[in-house]
């Protein structure tokens, strides 16, 4: 009677580690995809006019949509930015302006498909993401 208990005990605690693995890789992979998407927003969404002229500001249209694209490719997302791992995904970017330093956040909610969420009735697990990204520039 003990080893099939300590088999079922063995495996519940190979599907969570499983699980923790498989979020941490993922949530590190949703990290660098943002940082890529910010750093498209940066630099995609300068205006040149403004840049010429020793001003640094963001076209925001154009930097969301180019951020946007980055990351879906990045994510291997569809239109609905979901795929097989990630469901309920929101990408949300934040500009600041003031002319010499523009700051872009984005904001990712999502979650990521498990096998342990699942025991207890749940989709996946939550992951909120914040990333905040300044762009530099030195004229003189």
């Amino acid at each position: 009677m003990r080893v099939p208990a300590w088999m079922i005990f063995g495996l519940l605690i190979s599907l969570f580690i499983m699980d923790v693995a498989s979020v941490w890789m993922v949530r590190g992979k949703i990290m660098r995809a943002a940082d890529m998407a910010l750093d498209a927003a940066l630099v995609g969404g300068l205006r040149d006019y403004d840049a010429k002229t020793g001003k640094s500001f963001i076209d925001e249209d154009n930097g969301h949509n180019l951020a946007l694209s980055y990351f879906k490719k990045n994510m291997n997302l569809d239109g609905n930015l979901e795929n097989e791992v990630l469901k309920d995904t929101d990408f949300e970017l934040q500009f600041e302006q003031d002319g010499v330093k523009p700051k872009v956040t984005v904001f990712i909610k999502t979650t990521i498909k498990a096998m342990c969420p699942k025991a207890v009735g749940l989709d996946g697990i939550p992951v909120n993401i914040k990333k905040t990204q300044y762009h530099i520039s030195n004229y003189k």
